[in-house]
């Protein structure tokens, strides 16, 4: 469908440890599409979200 870019808030850190670390905290993905794959960007505790 070509959707730019969308978001994944996993606040009560459910997801794998691949994708949100070891020990798990809450994630935010700000996932991007670029040359038609997404490319998916973490942000946790006080990381700035622009």
């Amino acid at each position: 469908m070509g959707i730019s870019e969308y978001l994944i808030v996993d606040f009560a850190a459910l997801g794998g440890r691949k994708f949100i670390g070891n020990p798990k905290q809450p994630t935010i993905f700000v996932c991007e599409l670029i040359d038609g794959e997404y490319q998916m960007t973490p942000f946790r505790g006080s990381d700035l979200l622009v």
